[in-house]
């Protein structure tokens, strides 16, 4: 006859109870918290870092996207003179945005009384400009070649710029951007 743990409805004395205490549930639920918050705190930072990563490809996309419209003299109505290039303005004062204008005055610098924007472009939410070089700078293609103006607020040519990126919650990710006279752009 099969040997069974009960016995005519009931249990025999030899059967045993298997299972977790209270106490052991309890610990296990509390590591898969613990690890479950961990992994969403690192998450979050990875997330801000990504932005900072996808802000600085974009400036390097809108250099290069001045470039080209300076090379298609791509039309553009001015307030007051005509189109003689595109180019980009950074500012220590918008750290959320930078300006791409045409360069109405041909002095291969941004005028805001002068000059007009084409657009306002919005870095992500989770990422900044923290530091520019001069505290402002603009980039200015004009066709044909097309040459590549660098000038400083006060309008002197410098050979490079740079633009730092930090993230809004964690200043201490940055990624620099750096853009020399040849239009040729480094992000590191």
């Amino acid at each position: 006859m099969p040997s069974s743990h009960f016995l005519f409805g009931r249990k025999s004395r030899h059967s045993s109870v298997a299972g977790f205490t209270l106490v052991e549930l309890l610990v296990v639920v509390a590591l898969i918290v613990v690890m479950t918050a961990l992994a969403f705190l690192n998450w979050r930072s990875g997330e801000g870092v990504l932005a900072i990563e996808r802000a600085a490809a974009k400036i390097s996309q809108d250099v290069r996207r001045a470039t080209e419209l300076a090379l298609r003299a791509q039309q553009f109505s001015c307030a007051s003179g005509t189109i003689a290039g595109y180019g980009l303005f950074f500012s220590n004062a918008a750290q959320t945005s930078y300006l791409l204008f045409a360069d109405c005055n041909n002095n291969q610098r941004y005028d805001a009384a002068l000059d007009s924007i084409v657009e306002t472009i919005s870095i992500e939410k989770q990422a900044q400009i923290s530091s520019v070089t001069s505290g402002s700078f603009g980039l200015v293609a004009v066709p044909p070649d097309p040459a590549i103006f660098l000038k400083d607020s006060a309008g002197s040519s410098i050979t490079s710029a740079q633009v730092t990126l930090s993230v809004v919650s964690g200043p201490s990710n940055t990624k620099v951007i750096t853009i020399n006279s040849k239009g040729v752009v480094t992000i590191q």
